[in-house]
C-alpha cells in the first residue's frame, strides 16, 4: 500500500520545534513506509489547494499565532479555511491554550487525547506518545479504507458478458467442425480479435491477430500476451508477475488475455453456465491477488472462454 501523506502546519518558530520534536517519534512509521511527513509553516511557505487535496491526514499545531494566520484574509495564504471543507482527515492538535473551539476546528476530535495541550502537560514526551499513537491509528485504519475503495473500484470495472442461450448454440453449430476447442478456435479464427476492437474504438473489421497487435501497440502502447486458464492460478500469477517485470518503453503497458480451454461440444447451455461461474470465480481471484501490479498502469487483463462475445476487462 501507499504511504498515507501526512502534512503537519504551523505558524510560528515554537511550533516548528514541536513539529520537529513530534517528527521524531513518527520517523519509525515513516521508516516502515505507513507515513510520509511533510511540515509547512503558514506564515512563509505557499498552501497550494490542489495539492491539499491529495493529503491523507492535515494535522494542524494550534495556538493563538496558527488561528490568527490561519483565519486572516489578508495574510501570505488568506483565508486557509477551505482545508477544513475538503474530503481529507484534519486532526487538531493543540499546542498552547487557545480559543480554538470558537472555530470551525470545534467539531473535530483533538490531539492529545484528553484535549489537554502539549504545552502543560507535565511531560511532553508522553504527550508527544500519546499524539503519535492516535496518528498511527488513523494512517492504519485510512490505508484499510483505501484497499477497501481499491476492491470496491476493481469489483465496479469487471464486466461480465455472457451469450444467450441461442447466441451459444449459433456459435457452437457454425465453428465446431472446425476447431476442437475454444483456444484453438482463438488462435486460428481472425474474428476472435474483433472483440478488442469496439473496446478501443476502432471501426469493426477483421484483422488477424499479428495485424491487431500491431495497431494496438501503435495506437494505444498495447503488447499482447496469452496464457490458458488451464495453467493452475499459482502459475497465471507467476505469469503475470514476470509480465510485470518486462522492461517497456514510457506509455506502453502488456494486455495478458487469460483463454479457457474447455470443449464446447459436449456442454449444454445450462452445463456451461456453470462452468463459467466457477472459471470466472478464478479469474476474480487471480485478479485480486495481482491488483497491486495493475493500478500502476501497466498491465490490462480481460478473460476470455468461450463464446468470442464473452470478455471481462478492465
Amino acid at each position: 500500500m501507499e504511504p498515507v501523506t501526512m502534512v503537519f502546519l504551523y505558524a510560528s518558530e515554537a511550533s516548528r520545534l514541536e513539529f520537529e520534536a513530534l517528527e521524531q517519534f513518527l520517523t519509525p512509521l515513516q521508516n516502515q513506509g505507513l507515513i510520509l511527513i511533510e511540515g509547512l509553516d503558514i506564515t512563509r511557505d505557499e498552501i497550494n489547494r490542489q495539492e491539499m487535496a491529495d493529503v491523507g491526514i492535515l494535522a494542524c499545531l494550534i495556538n493563538p499565532a496558527f488561528l490568527f494566520f490561519f483565519f486572516e484574509e489578508d495574510s501570505r495564504n488568506g483565508n486557509l479555511d477551505f482545508l477544513l471543507r475538503e474530503k481529507r482527515t484534519v486532526v487538531p492538535i493543540i499546542q498552547s491554550p487557545n480559543l480554538y473551539k470558537t472555530t470551525a476546528f470545534a467539531d473535530l476530535a483533538p490531539l492529545p487525547s484528553n484535549g489537554k495541550p502539549i504545552s502543560i502537560w507535565p511531560s511532553k514526551d508522553e504527550a508527544y506518545l500519546d499524539i503519535a499513537i492516535n496518528l498511527k491509528n488513523l494512517a492504519t485504519a485510512i490505508q484499510f479504507e483505501q484497499k477497501q475503495d481499491q476492491n470496491r473500484e476493481l469489483d465496479e470495472s469487471l464486466r461480465l458478458i455472457m451469450p444467450t442461450e441461442d447466441e451459444f448454440y449459433a456459435e457452437l453449430d457454425e465453428f465446431e467442425d472446425r476447431f476442437a476447442n475454444s483456444y484453438d478456435r482463438f488462435l486460428n479464427a481472425t474474428f476472435y480479435w474483433n472483440f478488442f476492437v469496439n473496446a478501443y474504438g476502432y471501426p469493426t473489421a477483421v484483422m488477424s491477430k499479428v495485424e491487431l497487435e500491431a495497431r494496438l501497440l501503435r495506437r494505444e502502447g498495447l503488447h499482447m500476451r496469452e496464457i490458458s486458464a488451464a495453467q493452475s492460478q499459482e502459475d497465471i500469477i507467476a505469469y503475470i508477475k514476470e509480465l510485470y517485470s518486462l522492461e517497456l518503453p514510457t506509455g506502453q503497458m502488456i494486455c495478458l488475455v487469460i483463454y479457457d480451454h474447455e470443449t464446447t461440444a459436449q456442454l449444454s447451455y445450462e452445463r456451461y453456465q456453470e462452468l463459467y461461474q466457477q472459471k470466472y470465480q478464478k479469474f476474480l481471484q487471480v485478479i485480486h491477488d495481482t491488483k497491486k501490479y495493475q493500478f500502476d498502469g501497466k498491465l490490462r487483463i480481460a478473460f476470455k472462454m468461450f463464446n468470442k462475445k464473452e470478455i471481462c476487462s478492465f
